[in-house]
């Protein structure tokens, strides 16, 4: 899922799962070190997108399953906040000294359910301390690309106080042509990892 926040681009597209893509006689896990986490934030009244990474994802409860969809669900993962990457080293140390490090605990998420026939997935996002159902589409490619893309609102974490510091250290920064400075609280998220099949000869 490191991946899933490498996605650059802004529009959340509905993803359909392949239910006819799993093998009978085949088992499916996800490969730990695959997984990436991106975002894109927004900033001016335009939304103009910003792009990031976080660097290091940790992965637990993955376990070789039946279907590609029992593959992922169950899955745990945390991130190091302290590690991003935006593409622009001044503005990863911004983000980190007045938003990131203004968060309550780890930001980790837990994947709770897998609905194959609408391509659903459900995880429980803890973020500022707090817990929420977080809705994604996800799609599997070749029987093994997975990714999975949703957009959260900071606000319904408690995060108002961390946006509002990340807000005044980039006043300037985020005024648009309108000369209105704004900073939104919507975040798409972006996770992706590949299924390893294992078939019986």
């Amino acid at each position: 899922m490191r991946a899933l926040f490498l996605a650059a681009s802004c529009s959340i597209s509905s993803l359909a799962f392949s239910a006819g893509s799993t093998t009978p006689g085949c088992t499916y896990d996800l490969a730990k070190d695959s997984v990436a986490i991106g975002w894109t934030a927004f900033k001016t009244t335009a939304k103009t997108p910003v792009n990031g990474i976080f660097k290091v994802v940790n992965v637990a409860g993955a376990s070789a399953a039946k279907s590609l969809a029992d593959a992922v669900r169950g899955v745990t993962v945390t991130v190091d906040q302290a590690q991003i990457d935006t593409g622009n080293p001044a503005r990863d140390k911004t983000l980190q000294d007045f938003f990131f490090s203004k968060l309550a605990g780890p930001v980790s998420g837990h994947v709770t359910s897998v609905t194959e026939k609408d391509g659903k997935i459900v995880i429980a996002l803890t973020l500022n301390g707090a817990t929420q159902e977080l809705d994604l589409n996800y799609a599997i490619k070749d029987d093994k690309e997975f990714s999975a893309n949703g957009t959260l609102d900071v606000l319904k974490f408690g995060a108002q106080a961390p946006l509002d510091s990340l807000h005044r250290q980039c006043e300037e920064l985020h005024k648009g042509p309108d000369g209105v400075s704004k900073t939104w609280s919507e975040v798409q998220v972006h996770l992706t990892g590949r299924l390893e099949k294992h078939c019986t000869p």
